[in-house]
C-alpha cells in the first residue's frame, strides 16, 4: 500500500456521497471497489419492521372501515419505513391515528430506542372521524433481506401468533453503490488508480460510515488468513481436521468464517469471541431470536472444522 493513499469526500448530499481513494497501485482500484461494494450491499447491519399487530385485522386479507387502502397495501407501505435502531433487542413502537387524516410514518409514537428516517412516508388515508388506525410494530436489527418464511424456518419460535402478521424484512441500509476506476499520477508516473465510489443509503447510516464498516468486515476476514491459519505449514495436507489447543479468548467470531447473517446475529447478542460462543453452550444460543437449529449446526460444523472445542 502506498504511503500517499488518502480517502477523500468529493461530494455529499442528503443520503449519498462520492468518495475517492487515491492513489492506488495499478489494479487495486477494482480489487477494493468490488469487494467494498459487495459488502456494503449485503453485510451491513440495519433495522426493519419484522411483524405487526393491527387492531381489527387479525390477518392481511382484510379491509378496515374508513381506510382507503386494504391491509395488504398498508403492510407494503409499512415495509418501506426506514429505521435507525439504537437497541440490540427488538423494540415495539406504536401508531395510533384517528381520522380524517393522512397517516404518515411521522405519526408513529416517538421512542428513545428508534428513529424514523423517512417520517414523510404515507402509510394510509383515513376518511372520517369514525375511522381509527391502531398498529403495533416490532423493530429488529438484521442483515440483508429475510422473508417471513425464512425467519420461521431458522427460528420456529417466530411462527405467527394469533393477531400477529409477519413481514418480509429489508435490513440493508445501503441502497445503491457504483464505482469507477480512473488513472491518476504521482509525479511523472501516471499508472496509478483512483477509485471513486458513489454510495446511496436509506438515511439510517452515512455513506462514509458504510464505507468504514465494510472495510472493517473485510479486515476481519483478511486477519483470519494472516492470523489463525498463519502457522499452518503449506506442504502438510491432512485428511481430517486435527483438534489442537487454541487461545479462543482472542479469536473473534468473524474468524470462524460463518455466513454473515449468523456471525452478525452472534455479535449482536454479545458473543464477540469463539470463547464466548463455546462457553455459552447450545441452550443459550438457541434462546437468541432468529437463531434456530440450522444456524446452530452451522456454528458446530465450523468449530469442528477449525479444530476448536465443541459447544458446552
Amino acid at each position: 500500500m502506498l504511503d500517499l493513499t488518502k480517502v477523500i469526500l468529493v461530494s455529499e448530499e442528503k443520503n449519498s456521497a462520492v468518495i475517492s481513494v487515491e492513489p492506488l497501485e495499478r489494479g487495486y482500484g477494482h480489487t477494493l471497489g468490488n469487494g467494498l461494494r459487495r459488502v456494503m450491499l449485503t453485510s451491513l447491519v440495519g433495522a426493519a419492521v419484522t411483524r405487526v399487530r393491527i387492531k381489527g385485522a387479525p390477518h392481511q386479507f382484510m379491509t378496515l372501515d374508513g381506510m382507503a387502502e386494504d391491509v395488504v397495501e398498508l403492510l407494503l407501505n409499512i415495509k418501506k419505513i426506514r429505521i435507525k435502531s439504537f437497541s440490540d433487542q427488538e423494540v415495539v413502537i406504536k401508531l395510533s391515528v384517528k381520522g380524517p387524516a393522512t397517516v404518515t410514518a411521522g405519526d408513529i409514537a416517538k421512542s428513545a430506542e428508534v428513529e424514523i428516517v423517512n417520517p414523510e412516508l404515507v402509510l394510509a388515508s383515513l376518511a372520517d372521524s369514525k375511522s381509527v388506525l391502531d398498529v403495533e410494530l416490532v423493530v429488529e436489527k438484521g442483515v440483508g433481506y429475510i422473508t417471513a418464511d425464512e425467519r420461521v424456518a431458522n427460528d420456529p419460535t417466530a411462527a405467527q401468533k394469533l393477531g400477529e402478521i409477519l413481514l418480509d424484512s429489508h435490513y440493508a441500509p445501503v441502497t445503491r453503490v457504483n464505482y469507477t476506476i480512473e488513472t491518476t499520477r504521482i509525479g511523472r508516473h501516471a499508472n496509478y488508480d483512483r477509485l471513486s465510489m458513489e454510495i446511496h443509503t436509506d438515511g439510517s447510516i452515512s455513506p462514509m460510515d458504510s464505507l468504514h464498516q465494510s472495510a472493517k468486515i473485510l479486515e476481519g476476514y483478511f486477519s483470519f488468513l494472516t492470523g489463525a491459519q498463519a502457522n499452518v505449514a503449506s506442504d502438510v495436507v491432512e485428511e481430517k481436521p486435527k483438534v489442537v489447543a487454541h487461545n479462543t479468548e482472542k479469536i473473534t467470531v468473524d474468524e470462524l468464517d460463518l455466513p454473515p447473517k449468523i456471525a452478525n446475529r452472534l455479535k449482536e447478542n454479545g458473543f464477540e469471541t469463539v470463547d464466548d460462543v463455546i462457553n455459552a453452550g447450545r441452550d443459550s444460543l438457541l434462546k437468541m431470536s432468529n437463531f434456530g437449529e440450522k444456524s446452530l449446526k452451522e456454528v458446530e460444523a465450523k468449530l469442528k472444522e477449525k479444530g476448536y472445542a465443541a459447544l458446552k
